[in-house]
């Protein structure tokens, strides 16, 4: 039997109904078994128990991520020569590379592959120990990170800034915002979402 991945949407739909509906009722709705609703809970909830659309989402990502770059991985030699000779300063990934190729007499993997690798930061080297590309006068940018982020806009936190103690859901007044993507074609529509984040409160709008 072939499964097919949950959409955005379908996340959502679970998300809006999950504790109000039966899991049998869920799946009626989205015309799927209760077992693909069960899993699907069970899988990408938080660690607080609560099912989150967008949470599930980068969960879901971010296992893909790691079956496409199994490699990564399982190649523990290259791996722990990288993080042994690797130094962001002075020597970074091609010197490293070239510095592995030489040594072990292995071809080992492009650059190309390695920056991939790095860019999903579940490897052995993660984005911040890569040297910053671009620097300003005195290595200080012009804007912070939560300004340049957010528009200026001091109510607005990004996710990686978030004080902690609103992952407890205690206090209401917390909001969520996300945007579902439909599909580009004629007769879909993109969702905005506004979701409470103690009481679960969400609000829908087509845009």
């Amino acid at each position: 039997m072939n499964y097919t991945q949950l959409k955005p949407e379908e996340r959502l739909i679970i998300q809006i109904h999950y504790g109000i509906k039966t899991l049998k009722e869920i799946g009626k709705m989205l015309k799927r078994s209760v077992s693909t609703i069960s899993r699907e809970i069970k899988r990408n909830s938080n660690i607080y128990g609560c099912y989150d659309a967008s949470y599930a989402h980068k969960k879901m990502r971010i296992r893909q991520c790691y079956s496409r770059n199994h490699n990564a991985y399982s190649d523990k030699a290259f791996n722990d020569f990288f993080v042994k000779n690797y130094e962001k300063n002075y020597h970074g990934v091609e010197a490293t590379l070239k510095l592995y190729q030489e040594k072990t007499n292995k071809k080992g993997y492009s650059v190309k592959t390695i920056y991939k690798w790095i860019k999903s930061n579940i490897w052995v080297l993660k984005m911040n120990n890569r040297l910053r590309k671009a620097y300003v006068k005195n290595g200080k940018r012009k804007t912070d990170y939560k300004v340049r982020l957010t528009n200026g806009n001091k109510y607005v936190y990004p996710i990686a800034m978030r004080p902690k103690d609103i992952d407890k859901r205690e206090k209401w007044g917390h909001w969520e915002i996300d945007l579902v993507i439909g599909r580009k074609m004629k007769g879909h529509h993109n969702l905005l979402t506004l979701t409470e984040r103690k009481t679960r409160f969400t609000y829908i709008k087509r845009v």
